[in-house]
């Protein structure tokens, strides 16, 4: 089990695993940093500017997207080497979940991430190889 560093996520790893597993965090799969947008809804950000891989700008300091990217790229690639021929459990956010299902291969046409619907408290079931 492997769960993003932040409460909300560990909490919801122990609730999963009825605290029976050892939780080990990683850094690489905590939220996206949103700059100046921390605390703020959603709704009011521009997702053009945040989640355009084209454009991957920064605007009120928002972690760039190909930076967030690479984060979550080299924490698969690890998981890959790691933990071949296991089951991973991995409790995170839709941001990371996001990310994850466009280096899958699941890419919008338009390169824009925000495109992919990711629910909130959903199992997804990914082969990674």
């Amino acid at each position: 089990v492997i769960s993003s560093p932040l409460e909300r996520a560990r909490k919801t790893a122990e609730i999963i695993t009825n605290k029976k597993l050892p939780i080990n965090t990683d850094d690489r799969i905590k939220e996206r940093d949103w700059g100046m947008n921390e605390g703020v809804s959603i709704d009011s950000v521009d997702t053009i500017d945040c989640w355009d891989v084209i454009l991957n700008t920064n605007v009120q300091n928002i972690e760039r997207i190909q930076d967030f990217m690479m984060r979550v790229s080299e924490f698969l690639e690890d998981i890959k080497v790691r933990y071949k021929d296991s089951k991973v459990l991995v409790v995170t956010h839709s941001a990371v979940v996001r990310v994850i299902h466009y280096l899958l291969g699941r890419i919008p046409e338009d390169g824009d991430l925000s495109k992919i619907n990711i629910p909130n408290l959903r199992i997804l079931e990914y082969e990674v190889k």
